[in-house]
């Protein structure tokens, strides 16, 4: 059987046909195809047909639907990504705008009820994000409302970051300054000392997870037991815009900074 393509060629009659070739015929020799049945040749013609018109609609109708598709997936990643980054934030607490060494920015410190800033001259050995860690907010005896508050957050599910470094002189042992930690009432940390996780000036980073079912405020709280309570860093990222259980909140890690 011969292979037949048409498009333009040199090729301009059956006869110059050898029965073992594949040929390309010209367009408008195609009343040449019935000398193939004198000649012996078994020239499937309307084989050619529908799998000439199978490709074409193929080409014309399914290729440039696949391209949209491709198109709308690729932008509804980027859209996704895009909405979950403008509702996450870090907070550099007590201090100023940076960058880490990642490259995420974090914020001024703000979002905050009562507390004073902290900020020291050291080296924290165990961590490379030396500026997120060498200032804190801290809040000490008569303030009764140690807070963060994040308002209007959309419903989805939240990862929350805490960064811990116990940075004052007066208080270097664990036991000095105890406190609870509470993300929307709950209480997730209790008797939180993190000098005896850590040791004095090191960094101490915990997560928790959070999902909220409907838009509202996230607010993480500090309630002091023992001393002062503090907190260096803070980080709420948005990580599903789409919640499928309510609102609950649940420890998820707790590990030192070593990077």
């Amino acid at each position: 059987m011969i292979d037949i393509v048409c498009q333009p060629t040199g090729r301009t009659h059956i006869d110059d046909i050898q029965t073992s070739e594949r040929v390309i015929l010209p367009w408008q020799h195609r009343h040449c195809f019935t000398a193939c049945q004198t000649s012996k040749l078994r020239c499937d013609w309307g084989y050619w047909i529908i799998r000439q018109t199978l490709t074409e609609i193929m080409l014309r109708l399914c290729l440039p639907r696949l391209f949209v598709a491709l198109a709308c997936v690729a932008s509804l990643g980027s859209s996704q990504s895009t909405y979950l980054e403008q509702w996450s934030k870090r907070i550099n607490c007590g201090a100023k705008r940076f960058t880490d060494t990642l490259g995420n920015v974090w914020q001024d410190d703000d979002f905050f009820t009562g507390g004073d800033g902290y900020t020291v001259e050291a080296e924290i050995p165990n961590t490379l994000e030396q500026e997120l860690y060498l200032a804190s907010r801290n809040w000490g005896k008569g303030e009764d409302d140690p807070k963060y508050t994040f308002r209007f957050q959309p419903a989805g599910q939240y990862k929350i970051v805490l960064h811990f470094a116990a940075l004052c002189t007066c208080a270097q042992s664990a036991g000095n300054r105890v406190f609870d930690i509470k993300i929307n009432g709950e209480t997730v940390a209790h008797e939180f000392d993190p000098i005896a996780f850590v040791g004095w000036r090191m960094a101490l980073r915990i997560e928790f997870s959070l999902t909220i079912d409907t838009a509202q405020s996230i607010v993480i709280e500090f309630p002091r037991i023992r001393s002062q309570s503090y907190v260096n860093g803070i980080e709420v990222l948005l990580q599903d815009k789409f919640p499928t259980t309510t609102t609950t909140t649940t420890t998820t890690t707790t590990t030192t900074t070593t990077t």
